[in-house]
């Protein structure tokens, strides 16, 4: 499985994003079709998954630990395709 390095960036919005309950927001308004991909991804490598209803990607219990992590370490390792999230 490999590890996914995260840009500046991705780091910088994934820094500002705004957690309720389950849900991470991002705050930093519209981003470009390019940087948006790289930070979904990111989000999805950790478990998220986007909803239009909340306007954020939905995680399945607490994204805090999960999202403090990539920050720190700057990578995210995404799942494989048969769906094994370490």
């Amino acid at each position: 499985m490999r590890t996914a390095k995260l840009s500046t960036e991705v780091l910088a919005i994934l820094s500002s994003a705004k957690i309720e309950g389950n849900v991470v927001k991002l705050t930093c308004g519209q981003l470009d079709r390019k940087l948006y991909q790289d930070t979904n991804k990111a989000l999805e490598a950790i478990g998220g998954k986007w909803n239009r209803k909340a306007q954020g990607h939905i995680f399945s219990s607490d994204p805090e630990e999960a999202l403090d992590n990539a920050i720190l370490t700057g990578e995210v390792t995404p799942p494989s395709k048969n769906g094994y999230f370490p």
